[in-house]
């Protein structure tokens, strides 16, 4: 079955699939910070004082991470591609640099304020590329990504994508169960299209999250169902090498599922001790 972007987009070569997010182009990196409304409505300064996410590594199974991207220079490790078309740093569809920053941006210029912020600016970044534009993506190349990114110790997943192909049975489901069965916690976007929960968000044991708006009512577009955690989906600023700028406004649960991420990465990074459930029992409560 395809893979599917969790982001709606427009302007940008779409995937076979789904990978969660619409995005539209920002005009300049000076505009980015002011368009961040999840780092106010998540008191973003008085978290940082607690954990900002250091000593965890994030996986974004995506598209890749352009690693020369200022606001994430130092925070993205080797990687590896499962594409074939290359280096895991490079992202020529722009989405999995996207989730990347909203995780782990760190901001550029005086005082790094301007560009992207993530929610976890010292959180490291394990790019693990199983899509690329014109390339064809299975569930068994996914499969594989998380396999690798649990085994090179990362203790948080990011999956910004839904593919029907990844039900319970599957090759992916059989990967997301060995990350769970290494205390590693994945995070999946549930999809835009109104339905139901997509796989692979609607299997046990994943954090499976919607979007809400900027008021922080359910998000319309958002797909309802078997909902752990629901983040902000709706006009999120953050990275996009595919722009003139190299930043993009964009809507979709991929944004919800990186912001997830992010909060499972600063309660580990606080509680290093914490299994992945009382992790997601403390994401829950």
């Amino acid at each position: 079955m395809g893979f599917k972007r969790v982001w709606s987009t427009t302007g940008i070569v779409a995937l076979t699939g789904a990978l969660l997010l619409t995005s539209a182009p920002l005009a300049s990196a000076d505009q980015v910070r002011d368009a961040q409304w999840p780092l106010t409505a998540y008191g973003a300064e008085k978290v940082w004082k607690t954990s900002q996410g250091a000593g965890v590594t994030v996986a974004v199974v995506d598209t890749g991470v352009d690693a020369s991207q200022s606001d994430l220079s130092g925070q993205v490790l080797p990687g590896k591609d499962f594409t074939g078309a290359g280096d895991p740093q490079e992202d020529t569809d722009g989405h999995g640099t996207g989730m990347a920053s909203l995780i782990a941006g760190h901001g550029h210029g005086t005082n790094n304020s301007d560009g992207v912020m993530g929610l976890a600016p010292k959180a490291k970044i394990l790019p693990v590329r199983v899509a690329a534009t014109g390339s064809k993506i299975t569930t068994a190349t996914w499969a594989a990504g998380i396999r690798y990114a649990v085994d090179q110790g990362a203790s948080v997943i990011n999956l910004s994508f839904g593919d029907d192909g990844g039900y319970p049975g599957s090759k992916g489901a059989a990967a997301i169960a060995y990350a769970e069965a290494h205390d590693a916690v994945v995070v999946a976007a549930t999809g835009n299209d109104s339905g139901t929960v997509t796989y692979p968000a609607a299997l046990p044991g994943v954090v499976a999250v919607s979007g809400v708006d900027k008021s922080l009512s359910f998000w319309s577009d958002s797909n309802t169902g078997n909902v752990t955690v629901a983040a902000p989906g709706v006009e999120l600023a953050q990275a996009d090498p595919t722009t003139k700028s190299g930043y993009a406004v964009a809507d979709g649960t991929s944004g919800s599922a990186a912001y997830v991420s992010a909060i499972v990465a600063l309660l580990h990074s606080k509680y290093p001790d914490l299994t992945a459930g009382q992790i997601i029992n403390r994401l829950v409560k």
